[in-house]
């Protein structure tokens, strides 16, 4: 199982670097809206499932709204919505959870960024069945499409790019219960953080675009953060970063969750070598 790489930009930096304000863009709305979703994979500790509890749930209809942004700054927005009715996928009712993020403003004239991203996660099992993804950055274009088999530990994944005649088609060997980037999200915010000790470390499967990695958080404690829909006690835990040129050490982003029935993901902030980049929340429905 490979560690987890950081190769989430549609554009190489050499490239983005030749604009930077193309690159802030970019940086600032899809690493803000990649890194919300990829941490938060299936949570495992020395080879076995952490606590879980059994009665968080989530409601058809939720919508959580998110405000990306460089300080002052707005660069994009995301959404994460949950579908008002169940689909079945090869025989298994699931949760239809769709994500989209775009930039907005000044950014949305440097560059034209708009992702939608769904999972079909099992309401019974927790894990996801079906995957797709629309990738549209300012030329850059892929679509894709990842059939979960737990069964065969197989993910079935297809895809085609901007300039592509027909669809790329392959398989991919999965561990058990592995998660993709929207499922684990989901997955995350029915952990038991009451159970674990601080700095516990939690080890995640997770798999993206042609590989599963080995993706560890660390577990910090509690705090009250003030957010657009009120003041909130908080989970907070930060996520393990390889070293790398884009982040600004191991621990370089935290994520505050909501400490109570709705484990409300609330705000995301990432030290970059651009900057510190965080994801708000500002809107809670359900």
């Amino acid at each position: 199982m490979k560690k987890l790489h950081i190769n989430t930009l549609s554009y190489s930096l050499n490239k983005l670097k030749k604009s930077p304000l193309r690159m802030f863009a970019i940086l600032a709305v899809s690493v803000g809206f990649l890194i919300f979703s990829t941490s938060a994979f299936m949570t495992y500790q020395n080879g076995n499932r952490v606590a879980m509890l059994s009665d968080v749930t989530f409601t058809k209809g939720e919508k959580i709204s998110y405000l990306v942004h460089y300080g002052f700054i707005n660069a994009g927005e995301a959404v994460v919505k949950v579908d008002n009715n169940f689909h079945n996928v090869n025989g298994n009712s699931c949760y239809k959870v769709d994500v989209e993020g775009k930039t907005v403003g000044m950014f949305a004239l440097a560059t034209d960024v708009d992702d939608k991203w769904s999972s079909y996660i099992d309401r019974q099992k927790h894990i996801p069945r079906k995957f797709y993804r629309k990738i549209k950055e300012n030329k850059y274009r892929k679509e894709e499409t990842i059939m979960f088999d737990h069964t065969g530990k197989q993910a079935n994944v297809k895809y085609k790019k901007r300039d592509d005649k027909t669809w790329t088609k392959k398989e991919y060997p999965i561990p058990t219960n592995v998660q993709d980037m929207i499922s684990g999200y989901y997955f995350l915010r029915r952990v038991d953080y009451e159970k674990l000790t601080k700095n516990e470390i939690i080890r995640m499967d997770a798999f993206f675009e042609d590989s599963v990695y080995d993706f560890k958080v660390r577990y910090i404690g509690k705090e009250t953060i003030k957010t657009k829909i009120g003041k909130k006690e908080t989970f907070v835990m930060t996520p393990i970063m390889p070293e790398n040129g884009l982040f600004s050490g191991k621990e370089s982003i935290k994520i505050w969750m909501s400490a109570d029935e709705d484990r409300i993901p609330l705000k995301i902030r990432a030290d970059m070598f651009i900057g510190g980049i965080e994801v708000d929340v500002t809107e809670y429905d359900k």
